[in-house]
């Protein structure tokens, strides 16, 4: 018996999006300023961004990563103060994939660095993404 990812897919974007808010990742532009000196980067590297992408997310407390099989280490400095963890349905159209995405913007403009972004990926379809981002 096969099983229909497609439709597990359709089931997260649905529930996600009813019980999330909609959030923007963005993928900054770290081309260098200076090609013969990539080592100095980019001087502004968030304006503007190459790539965004907005999505649904619901956030969660951390320790529930722990309950969906997510191995993760609770030490002092893993969620510090300003730190979410969020789970994110893939986006509705075309095949993005976030896992190089910098920041994320909330529904209130306020911009978070993506320090983590795990994917949840049996065979070859993305069903959901887990985030920790901080301010």
């Amino acid at each position: 018996m096969a099983i229909d990812y497609d439709r597990m897919l359709a089931t997260a974007q649905r529930l996600i999006g009813n019980a999330g808010r909609t959030i923007t990742l963005r993928r900054l532009n770290n081309t260098p300023t200076d090609s013969n000196k990539p080592w100095r980067g980019n001087a502004s590297p968030t304006t503007p961004p190459a790539e965004s992408v907005q999505i649904s997310a619901v956030a969660v407390p951390p320790a529930s990563l722990i309950q969906l099989g997510f191995r993760v280490e609770l030490r002092d400095d893993v969620v510090q103060r300003g730190s979410q963890v969020l789970i994110a349905a893939p986006p509705t159209s075309g095949e993005t994939d976030l896992g190089d995405f910098d920041e994320m913007v909330d529904s209130d403009n306020k911009v978070f660095k993506v320090k983590v972004l795990d994917t949840l990926r049996p065979a070859e379809t993305t069903l959901l993404y887990f985030l920790e981002v901080a301010a």
